[in-house]
């Protein structure tokens, strides 16, 4: 049984992995898909003789090139997220393109060995191939560490597709931030249970002033009822959805632009409500009251708003958000 406790590294466990498996060497290789072929996103291995990562690489570059059998896409399914005997598939499938070629040559020199005995698993998500895992052999593996590595198989591939995310996330972050701000309203994406986790400009501008009224708003639509907000779900994997608010009504209109514009020019929240009030018409005096702040307060946000604009009244300022 390999036991992999909380204090226990990843190099410990590949040894315990050597030990049950009978490898000479165990390797974990992440693999990259990039628009110049393969490459090694990740490398891990215990007991490796020098030159192996090499091999790798030389080996994925020949997949991609083509000199080789076939490039990952073209691997037979039956072949995927399993466990085999790689030494033996590339002898079979084109003995003289391998056996002859100057990787086989290399892989000679660096294993120390007359034959190249390799068994593990290609691990896919879907078409994409995420990475390759399992051991060098001197001898033909037998059955027990194929047994092993395919009972491996499901870990490996979530802890590929998590590390893959993680690698990306930032990345996947500025895609979904360009995304949602490309789209003419307040955007939210909605988790399975109704949480707000991302949102576009306009629509944390939003949140920062009405976030409640938002919230309710965004539950009234998950549930199927009227809401104040007239918003449009959109569903998305994992039970969540994709929140858009259409301005269907004036106030709406109104709401979504002063938002878009405090986005826009980086107005603070007061400022963003002292200007929703100024666009809907209110005199200073009028917006002194409906905040509980002194006039000369109100005239301080207008001027500041109106710089931040770069506005010389206050028609102008309303027209640039309204536009």
């Amino acid at each position: 049984m390999l036991r992999l406790e909380h204090d226990v590294g990843v190099h410990d466990a590949l040894l315990s992995l050597a030990d049950l498996t009978g490898a000479s060497c165990v390797v974990v290789a992440a693999i990259a898909t990039r628009t110049t072929g393969l490459a090694l996103e990740h490398w891990r291995a215990a007991l490796a003789p020098p030159g192996v990562r090499e091999l790798v690489d030389a080996l994925l570059g020949a997949l991609t090139a083509g000199t080789a059998p076939a490039p990952p896409v073209a691997i037979e399914p039956r072949l995927r997220n399993r466990a085999f005997d790689l030494g033996a598939w590339l002898e079979r499938e084109a003995p003289s393109a391998w056996l002859d070629s100057p990787i086989f040559a290399d892989a000679q020199r660096a294993l120390g060995h007359p034959r190249l005995h390799a068994a593990g698993a290609l691990v896919y998500d879907g078409p994409t191939l995420l990475g390759w895992f399992g051991g060098l052999f001197p001898t033909v593996p037998t059955a027990t560490p194929l047994a092993i590595f395919d009972a491996l198989v499901p870990v490996m591939q979530r802890r590929f597709a998590a590390e893959q995310r993680l690698r990306s996330a930032a990345w996947t972050q500025s895609v979904l931030d360009a995304a949602l701000a490309q789209i003419g309203g307040a955007a939210f994406l909605i988790g399975a249970r109704g949480a707000i986790h991302e949102a576009n400009p306009t629509g944390r501008a939003l949140l920062a002033t009405h976030h409640a009224e938002i919230a309710d708003a965004i539950a009234a639509a998950r549930a199927e009822r009227t809401a104040s907000l007239p918003f449009e779900l959109y569903p998305v994997a994992g039970g969540g959805a994709l929140a858009i608010l259409r301005a269907s009504t004036p106030a709406t209109r109104i709401t979504e632009a002063v938002a878009a514009a405090s986005a826009r020019w980086h107005l603070t929240p007061r400022q963003h409500t002292v200007l929703e009030l100024v666009v809907r018409g209110f005199s200073n005096g009028a917006t002194a009251e409906s905040l509980g702040i002194t006039e000369r307060t109100v005239e301080l946000h207008v001027t500041a708003i109106l710089d931040r604009a770069g506005a010389d009244n206050r028609a102008t300022l309303v027209s640039r958000v309204l536009a």
